[in-house]
């Protein structure tokens, strides 16, 4: 038997070839079938054995909530994708704009990559920019199009000369966020996700189980302990009812208003963001200083630039002060520290700096030093709150059990006495 020479690749049997149209040819769409239709019925077999069981009435709000619950992921999905392709968008922009290419082409192709609810913002921003509108004012005449943060940066950018710089320094921002907020995102989605889920079991066991108990105890007239008394007077309690339907709601609006707050999508607002993340408006307000000391802009004339245009209106408030104190001949980094825009520290470091000659560097460092001490401190208390809202709600989970088991373990007792 002839061996394969040295370098020859030894063929194996021959393998069937498929026709290039099979290869091509898409695969078929899902059908509805057989095996959809016992699917539905067997839900609907469910639905239908659980509301004679426990009642309509309960059946009917379980869904009422696992529909809002369901709605508002969706809203959440939709609004982290946005802001994915604003980020993106972000990217386009400064790209065109350090190569000194026009703006509308690349918003248009980068367009038709996005979702619809996206695109038209987009292309919007595109004819304006085509129209002969500044990109400032093009993205405050479409809103959502661009972050909050990045408008204000784009704007100071503009008026100083430094345009690209401007939206790269807004992009690089964001990218450097995005593995806190993954991490943020996933702890809080655990926390809510079991918060919801062990409120709605706690739902039923005081609605429907707790009075059933209630009864089959008092007809054997047993003494019941301390714990599962608490439990009937609380299954009993209209107010306390009604304060697990508003800490619902409550929930609910948090996981809708925290997205929205956090990626920019509520203009300058967020009061309830600001109580957690209180320096997000100085790191912006100090990359914005940065970019006009880059462009040679003097900081009277910024700073009155930020305070018509900052989205928030309270720091607008501070700034149109900040103003003021300029105008009498106050020092603008003093003036800042007074206004509570910036800290004591900060201000020391900018002081230093303007003397040495590198203020854009020590501003934007100061910026970047804000980002990531949050970061920082955001995942730690997470760290540190996640093992003891377990705990909690473990010891929630243990105090029910508790309250039902025992006074079943000394019926049994009992009887077999």
């Amino acid at each position: 038997m002839a061996s394969a020479g040295e370098g020859e690749i030894p063929k194996g049997p021959a393998q069937p070839v498929r026709p290039v149209e099979s290869l091509r040819r898409p695969p078929p769409g899902h059908r509805f079938g057989v095996r959809d239709l016992m699917i539905a019925v067997a839900v609907f077999a469910l639905v239908f054995l659980l509301g004679r069981e426990i009642g309509w009435p309960i059946v009917a709000a379980g869904g009422v909530a696992g529909l809002l619950a369901l709605a508002i992921a969706i809203v959440v999905v939709l609004i982290r994708g946005q802001a994915a392709q604003r980020e993106a968008l972000l990217w386009v922009l400064s790209v065109a704009a350090e190569r000194r290419m026009p703006l509308a082409p690349g918003i248009e192709a980068y367009a038709e990559l996005c979702g619809v609810g996206y695109r038209w913002r987009a292309r919007a921003l595109a004819s304006l920019l085509d129209a002969g509108v500044t990109l400032p004012d093009a993205s405050d005449l479409v809103p959502g199009v661009l972050p909050s943060d990045a408008v204000l940066l784009a704007r100071v950018g503009w008026q100083s000369g430094t345009l690209a710089r401007a939206l790269r320094d807004a992009a690089a921002s964001r990218a450097s966020m995005a593995p806190y907020r993954k991490a943020l995102a996933s702890q809080l989605l655990y926390i809510f996700g079991v918060l919801f889920v062990l409120q709605s079991v706690a739902a039923f066991v005081f609605i429907r189980i707790a009075p059933r108990f209630e009864a089959t105890f008092a007809d054997f007239g047993l003494d019941l302990p301390e714990v599962t008394k608490l439990i009937f007077r609380f299954s009993h309690s209209p107010v306390a009812l009604g304060g697990l339907l508003v800490l619902y709601l409550m929930e609910l609006a948090l996981l809708l208003y925290l997205p929205l707050a956090y990626f920019g999508m509520l203009g300058g607002g967020g009061l309830l963001l600001d109580l957690f993340y209180r320096r997000r408006h100085t790191r912006t307000l100090l990359r914005a200083l940065a970019m006009a000391v880059e462009g040679g802009r003097p900081l009277p004339e910024a700073i009155a630039l930020m305070m018509r245009s900052y989205p928030a209106r309270r720091v607008r408030v501070r700034l149109q002060r900040v103003q003021g104190d300029l105008e009498q001949g106050r020092d603008w980094i003093e003036a800042l520290w007074a206004r509570r825009l910036i800290r004591r520290t900060d201000a020391a470091v900018l002081r230093t700096a303007q003397r040495v000659g590198n203020l854009p560097w020590a501003l934007r460092e100061l910026a970047d030093g804000i980002e990531r001490r949050f970061g920082y401190r955001a995942q730690a208390w997470l760290q540190a709150l996640l093992p003891l809202a377990v705990l909690a709600l473990g010891a929630f989970v243990f105090l029910v059990a508790i309250g039902f088991f025992y006074p079943l373990v000394k019926l049994i007792s009992n009887l077999a006495a």
